[in-house]
Parts: structure tokens; sequence; C-alpha cells
């Protein structure tokens, strides 16, 4: 297999130059070795209030825990691994310090994310037939535990590597996808994937006329020769007494010659001798190459309707058209009576035989466009309903006709066509932008199963001129208790929406006071991944901040050279590496007071819970200062009156808060000090 690689440098402090782009082509290897794999799952569920959706109590409630293991055998070719390939994005180069006080080079990079990602490109390969087997394992036991699962786990891993994409034969037998085909880069080693012929037809009417037209792209312009070995030359190098062919199959030898179109044979050392040696003088390069494209209009039960048949080649005396490009082009019409479809079916040959060839169908005058039924809420049925080129019909009826499986009809609606729209939409969902309200006119049904929804067009005669139609399964979800639907209509109604929002704007403004314009710390700021080459893999990362004199600091991260590690408001995150990193992780695992997470040593407390309290937040919620236990508690609606604020603070708030009053605390100190 064979991919390029690209990759690009520019400043990493964003000064402006041309970026550095390089290009890598490497050719794939292979990959082959055995895998065993094994995991054990314990699933418990229960506690859901199923009652409540109107199910069974205890009725989503199981237990099932196990062990499976699965082994096998990898073997990927370089065709396998011709579909992947790697970005990597390196800026400019950075001397750091390690976790031993030892300085090494690395390089900013872009998409390597924090671990070497070659690891995660083998993985891909040797850990997806082990994923497979060990999916159709779950799956199997759930079956045997009469358990449905919602997804496929084995169908995510096809046996081809997930490749399901149309394919393109390379003339040497290769395989690429279909769309790299004509895509400017020869992507086939031999390069057949490029200067492809290729067609397209396509059908219109004017005035009731129906006409059809073809397009060829990449046709041959120059009259060529083709070698023994299929490579082609041009045809004035033939018998010029150099061996142009790999296997001089251009010149006289004892065992060749060249093939007329006829079926004749003249001896090579009469090609491009100025005298016509076979019947249409292809042997001097005349008429040599040529193309004859055959076009049919038909009905869409294959009846003709009307055929044409056009000769391009380099001399239009003695053919219909004469090649001047590598586009061919030709129409055919017809203005008789047709069907509601019609096709135009075509096929363009050269010498040897077919090289390209189509089928286009398309409906003609009003029509059925689009027929969507769908299953909603309860037993009902929705619908989106297209007709197209509706202009000029007056008269003409839509009919909506909804059955069931046995064929009875459920529910029928007729509309009129406007005929000065040139088209018209039926939903049973209407929504009005005036009002902003949605209205829905579903169709209810009296049970479970599938209903078919069939849409008819009507001449102002009463014929069918068109008719579509389409199913869909209904099934009667269980609908939520009256308790659930009070809680959902107290939310709907509750204004928290107008409370976080009171909370947003509030709390920008208190951060607008504390630092006015021209006084916030810093201006601009970067973060990077770290690569090492000598390691081969990403060592680190850093974030800097630029302050407002144009100084670049260490704001998280390691010392590295260029950077101060005094920013003017310093964040309380501390940077470890190895074996310390390793260290304070183990540490980590049973925390789970903010206390035990954040080195309260590190922040001046009283600041802290002054900044909280201004904020409209108690301290002793987030567990810092001493714990507040009066009854003098006030309703969302009174903290939300009184300051602006969301009275609850969710997880991910509590966090946000508290880094943001750390880093109001900090810049306070140290503007005081000044």
């Amino acid at each position: 297999g064979h991919r390029t690689i690209f990759g690009f440098g520019k400043s990493v402090t964003g000064d402006e130059g041309d970026d550095e782009l390089a290009e890598v082509n490497a050719d794939c290897g292979e990959m082959e070795g055995n895998y065993a794999s094994s995991a054990e799952y314990s699933l418990n569920v229960d506690g859901i209030p199923t009652e409540e959706f109107g199910l069974d109590a205890g009725e989503f409630d199981l237990e099932i825990s196990d062990s499976i293991s699965d082994t096998g055998v990898i073997e990927l070719d370089g065709d396998d691994l011709l579909y992947d390939g790697m970005n990597f994005r390196f800026r400019d180069s950075y001397a750091i310090e390690t976790d031993v006080g030892e300085t090494t080079n690395v390089r900013s990079c872009d998409e390597c994310g924090p671990v070497n990602p070659m690891m995660f490109f083998m993985m891909e390969y040797i850990l997806e037939s082990s994923f497979e087997g060990l999916g159709e394992e779950f799956e199997q036991q759930m079956e045997d535990e009469e358990i449905e699962l919602p997804w496929d786990l084995a169908d995510d891993f096809d046996d081809d590597g997930g490749m399901e994409e149309d394919m393109f034969t390379c003339d040497n037998g290769d395989t690429i996808p279909a769309y790299w085909v004509n895509n400017g880069y020869e992507d086939c080693s031999d390069g057949s994937d490029e200067g492809i012929i290729v067609g397209f037809g396509y059908l219109s009417e004017y005035d009731g006329d129906i006409s059809g037209s073809v397009n060829i792209q990449n046709a041959k312009e120059d009259v060529t020769f083709v070698c023994g070995d299929g490579d082609e030359i041009p045809f004035n190098w033939v018998n010029d007494g150099y061996e142009d062919c790999d296997d001089g199959s251009d010149e006289p030898q004892f065992d060749n010659w060249f093939d007329c179109h006829d079926g004749s044979t003249v001896e090579m050392s009469v090609v491009n001798d100025g005298v016509n040696d076979c019947p249409d003088g292809e042997d001097e390069g005349g008429n040599n190459y040529y193309y004859e494209l055959e076009m049919i209009l038909t009905n869409e039960d294959g009846s003709p309707l009307i055929s044409s048949v056009t000769e391009y080649c380099e001399d239009d005396s003695v053919c219909d058209s004469e090649i001047w490009g590598s586009s061919l082009s030709d129409n055919i019409a017809y203005d008789g009576d047709h069907d509601k479809t019609v096709c135009l079916d075509w096929k363009l040959s050269d010498d040897v035989g077919v090289v390209a060839s189509g089928n286009d169908c398309r409906k003609f005058g009003i029509q059925v466009g689009e027929v969507s039924p769908y299953d909603e809420d309860g037993l009902s049925v929705g619908y989106d309903v297209g007709i197209w080129e509706t202009s000029g019909k007056d008269g003409y009826t839509v009919t909506l006709t909804l059955k069931d499986s046995t064929g009875s009809t459920v529910w029928s609606d007729s509309t009129p066509v406007d005929g000065d729209e040139y088209s018209m939409y039926l939903r049973s969902s209407e929504y009005d932008e005036e009002t902003d309200e949605e209205t829905e006119n579903n169709i209810d049904v009296p049970e479970e199963g599938d209903y078919c929804l069939h849409a008819t067009i009507y001449d102002a005669d009463g014929d069918e001129d068109d008719t579509m139609s389409r199913c869909t399964s209904v099934e009667d979800e269980p609908r939520p208790s009256e308790k659930l639907e009070k809680i959902a209509e107290a939310f709907a109604s509750s204004g928290l929406e107008d409370v976080v929002e009171a909370f947003g704007k509030s709390l920008e403004e208190k951060f607008e006071d504390k630092f006015d314009e021209g006084v916030f710390p810093y201006r601009d700021g970067q973060g990077h991944f770290y690569w090492s080459d000598s390691h081969a893999t990403i060592v680190g990362f850093g974030v800097y901040v630029e302050d407002n004199d144009e100084n670049w600091h260490t704001w998280v991260g390691p010392s590295t050279a260029g950077f101060s590690n005094s920013p003017p408001a310093p964040i309380s995150v501390v940077y470890l590496t190895g074996q310390a990193a390793h260290d304070a992780m183990t540490d980590a695992e049973d925390d789970d007071t903010l206390e035990e997470i954040v080195d309260v040593t590190q922040h001046d407390i009283s600041e802290l819970e002054d900044i909280l309290e201004e904020a409209g937040v108690n301290p002793a919620d987030l567990g810092i200062g001493v714990d507040d236990t009066s009854d003098n508690t006030q309703t969302a609606e009174d903290l939300a009156e009184d300051g602006g604020l969301l009275p609850f603070l969710s997880p991910v708030t509590v966090v946000a808060v508290t880094l943001l009053a750390g880093f109001v605390a900090s810049r306070r100190s140290r503007l005081d000090e000044e």
C-alpha cells in the first residue's frame, strides 16, 4: 500500500510567516500475529420506576455476570492498510525541563493527543478482531438470557475492516475506493485510476418535448498506438526507428504486425510510410481512433420511443463528428406520446468494445415526489407528502389514504391542487411562524401494526395521474404517569431558563467590575502537546499566556526555555510528570471532598469566601468555612430576585465558580501588594 502524509510548521508565538509544507511518501508494511482477549462483566440494573412510565414494576430489573474470551490470528497486508493515514503537524521546537531535572528538545505537535498516535493506529487493527469476537460472545450470552440489546456489537466490526464502500480495481489487480478515481492523483501504483472515461445522462422537458443528453469526459483526444504490454504512445512514434514501447512492439519485429479495423493485418514496416495499407487508412493514423455513442429513449417498461447513433473520429469527413477534445456530447429529442416515466439508455463504444454506459429515468408532469408516514405518540401516524410540478394543474386533486395490513381503509382525505404554485406539501404537523406554535393533526389508528399511506393524484376528469405509497409500523408507546407529567409541566413553567440567564449576566457583570478595561492580566494564550523525537512519543503539555507587556509565561506545564515561570496571575494547578505524577494520582484516588481535592494552603480562604458571598453563593454549600446551620433558607425565587444568581450549584458550577473566585482572589492580592 502507499499513502501520502503531510505536515506543516508555524511559529508557536503566532509570528507571521510562510507555513512550511513537507510531503512524506511511506510504503505501508504488513501486520501479522496472534491475539488472545478476555473480559469479565457484571450487569446490574434495578430500581427504575417503570410503573411511572406505564410498565410493570421491575420490568427492567436484571443481574448478569460472566467472563468471555476469544483468540484468533491477525493478517493484514498493504491493501488493508492502504485506507488509513496519519497527519502530523509540528510547530516550533522548544527546550523543556523533565521530571529528573534534565533538559530535552521537543516539538509542539497538533493532532497528536496525549500519547504516541502511532500506538492508536496499531491498536485499531490489533484490537479490532478481539473486540469483534468478544462482541459476538457477549451478544450470544444476552440472547441466552433472553435479553434484547438495542445495538449489534459484532456488526460494528466488519470482516473487511469496516470498509463497505464501492471499490475500483486497478489494471494491476489492486483495489482502491471508487471515489479516488479521477481525483487528480494516481492512487493505483500503475496510474490506471486516472483518465477513466465516464459519462452522465440527463433528461429534460420543454414545451412538451422530451430531450435526453449525454456528456462524456476523458475521451482520448489524440491518435495513439497501444504497445504489446498495454502502454500507449503517440501514433507518429511508430516505425520511426526508435523503440518507444518497452517491449519494442512499435517497431518492426519478426513476430509483430499491425491490426486494421476490419480484422486484416499489415506488416509493421509499412505503418506510417505514407501509403494507406489498411482499408480505412488507420495504419497511417487516419481515423485510427473513434467512438460510437448510441442513445435511446424508452418508456419505463422498456418500449422504445426514439434512438440515435453518433460516430466521433479525428476526420469528420468519414464520421458524424470530429473529436476536438476530451469531452463528447450529444442529445436526442422526442415530441410524441409517452408514459409518465421516460428513460435514457446510452453506451459509448470504441473500436474494441463498450467503454462506458448508463441508464437514467425521470418522471415528467405533476407527480408525487415524497411520501413519508411515521409512528407518532400513542396509536397515531404522522406524515409528510410532497407533490411536484403543480403549476397550471388547476382542477387536479391529491387524495391521501391510510390502509392497514389487510388493505382496509383507516383514513382518507382529499386536497385540491393550487395551479399557481410549482409544488405543494401536505403535512400532519403544521408550524405557524406568527404564533410560534405547532399544530398536530395525526391520524388515529385502532391498534398496533403496519400501516401504508397512499398518495394519489387525479386529473380534472377524475383519472389517476400518479401515485406513490410508503409504509410504517405503529407501536403503542407507554405513557408517562400523571406524576411525571406534572413534574414536566412544573419545570416548563418554573422560569428556570430565566434564572440561569440571570445568573450568567450577574456573574459577567461582577467580573467586569473586578477587571476594568486594560487591567485584565492576559492578552493571549496557547496550549501545546510536546513530541520528543528521541522518545518517539508525547512527553508533556504546556499552557502559556501573554501579558499586556507582550511577555510570555508558563501558566501550566514544564519549565520552558524562553518563557517566564512567574505569570502575573498564576493558577493553582501543579504540573507533575513521571513518578511524581503517578504517586499523586495514587494518593488522589480516594479523595472525595473539596478540602482533599483543593490544596487550601495555596489560597487565601478569607478572600475566597468574600468573593463567593459577593457572587451570591454560600461558601458552606461548597464545604468552605464554617457550616451555616441557620434555618433562614431563601427560596430559588428569592435568590434569583435578590442576586440574579442560580441558587442550586451543580458539580460543574462548583468547579467553575471556585476556580473563577480563586483567580479573582489571587489577582486582588497582587493589586493590593502593588
